[in-house]
């Protein structure tokens, strides 16, 4: 009765129990596992499914592709034994993942962001900001190139940026210099471009009694900016 948990930060999984699915009968079958999962809470008309996973190919061909990638997604989400259409929904029109049946990691890291900004006690805050900080283990789905997954992975790394300073002023004001150090590092590693994170990481390195460490990295600015 335990949900399947799909891993989608760092690379695509499936897990039940101790059961584990991370290689794919074909890189498209992975992209449609992963846009169910993603989008779990609606069905999907067959033909949207061909156009976001094998946009411009002939109507028959992509209506083959999404049976035959149905059927191997089910075999490994269904095995025997596992009632047909307990999490794998799907008729002639359209086809949707068992809401009930799955949860993400993805899902899961927005609802701990969601919740961290609706509470005003900052011990709970950063709570639920370390619990969404520790379920993004890299970019959402690597070596994968649908359009929709290049926009989410933009969105929810700017989501998990945010997410890692507001954790480092935290520990900065409570003066947990290593844990905002290690925090504001990982800001930087994220997005080196991006000068916020290194001027983070400069005025922690400052009020940390580290003067020779933040003129170091004032200089690793200038040359990755220049």
């Amino acid at each position: 009765d335990r949900p399947w948990r799909i891993q989608m930060f760092g690379g695509l999984r499936a897990e039940r129990g101790e059961k584990a699915v991370t290689r794919f009968r074909t890189q498209k079958m992975g992209a449609l596992l992963a846009y169910l999962a993603f989008h779990n809470q609606r069905a999907h008309p067959r033909e949207v499914l061909i156009e976001v996973v094998w946009p411009g190919i002939d109507p028959p061909a992509g209506r083959l592709n999404v049976r035959v990638a149905l059927h191997s997604i089910r075999r490994h989400l269904e095995p025997p034994g596992t009632p047909r259409g307990s999490v794998l929904r799907s008729d002639h029109a359209s086809v949707q993942l068992n809401p009930d049946a799955i949860e993400t990691d993805v899902a899961a890291f927005e609802a701990a962001l969601e919740s961290a900004a609706k509470t005003s006690t900052p011990a709970e805050q950063t709570a639920l900001l370390s619990e969404a900080v520790e379920l993004y283990r890299g970019e959402l789905l690597p070596g994968f190139y649908q359009d929709w997954i290049l926009a989410e992975q933009r969105r929810l790394a700017d989501l998990y940026f945010d997410a890692i300073r507001r954790l480092a002023g935290y520990y900065a004001r409570e003066q947990e210099w290593t844990r905002a150090l290690d925090l504001a590092r990982r800001a930087v590693a994220l997005d080196p471009l991006r000068e916020e994170a290194h001027q983070d990481l400069m005025r922690l390195l400052a009020a940390a009694g580290q003067p020779s460490a933040a003129l170091q990295q004032y200089e690793e600015l200038k040359r990755v900016l220049f």
